[in-house]
């Protein structure tokens, strides 16, 4: 992860969901990770209390979350992106069918993919683990693997939530979308070739990937220097 900011020597790409690319620090990430952790302790004590002042009065009480669940949908939905580099669309219309826990896979069916073209992503250990630890809670019968918590379909969008977290990590000026940014760059400072980049990220075409390299110069001087 880059220590900082890559886009202050670097001119901005542009494309349909790239208007502008934006990546997550090593700072900024630690940030990030810890105001969901924050927001989720916040989150149990505030229901923890609620309880506790509706049993004084003999009133009925909300479901506590148990100790290895997550309080909402948003850490599942942020740590998967950050681990598959899925767009938030195709996480909001991700559907359990299309997840193999055992096969540690994940497939974008065409139907849900922004390319209409469905691709296969396989899981790194934090994903399979967010998947395992959220269809637990989930239970049987969800079709969806992010419904929404009100009328168990889809969700329209996750903004205010989004929103507050960013202020609390103090990310300015980023959006969700960008979490795909940077589990892009992170595959090429690892030194993944930028064809597999493409496929991952569902693209068609190679020239986003071409601008994740030219963020990684010292890998580009790795592989030329191979050949001597």
């Amino acid at each position: 992860m880059l220590s900082e900011h890559p886009m202050r020597t670097v001119k901005q790409a542009k494309g349909a969901d790239d208007s502008r690319v934006r990546y997550l620090t090593a700072s900024e990430e630690k940030r990030l990770r810890k105001a969901l952790v924050e927001r989720e302790r916040t989150r149990r004590a505030s229901r923890e209390r609620h309880n506790a002042w509706h049993a004084q009065r003999g009133a009925e009480s909300h479901r506590q979350w148990p100790r290895d669940s997550y309080t909402d949908h948003l850490m599942p939905m942020t740590l998967l992106a950050l681990n598959t580099g899925m767009r938030r669309g195709e996480l909001l219309g991700l559907e359990w069918a299309s997840v193999n826990l055992p096969g540690k896979l994940l497939t974008i069916t065409a139907s849900n993919a922004k390319s209409r073209k469905a691709r296969h992503l396989p899981l790194n250990t934090k994903a399979l683990d967010v998947l395992t630890r959220w269809k637990v809670q989930a239970g049987k019968g969800t079709r969806l693997v992010f419904p929404s918590p009100k009328t168990g379909g889809r969700m329209d969008n996750i903004n205010s939530s989004w929103e507050e977290l960013c202020a609390s990590a103090e990310l300015a000026d980023f959006r969700f979308h960008d979490l795909r940014h940077s589990f892009a760059l992170r595959l090429v400072m690892t030194g993944v070739d930028l064809n597999t980049v493409r496929e991952l990220l569902g693209r068609s075409d190679i020239r986003m990937a071409l601008c994740y390299a030219h963020l990684a110069p010292d890998k580009l001087a790795e592989a030329v220097a191979e050949l001597g």
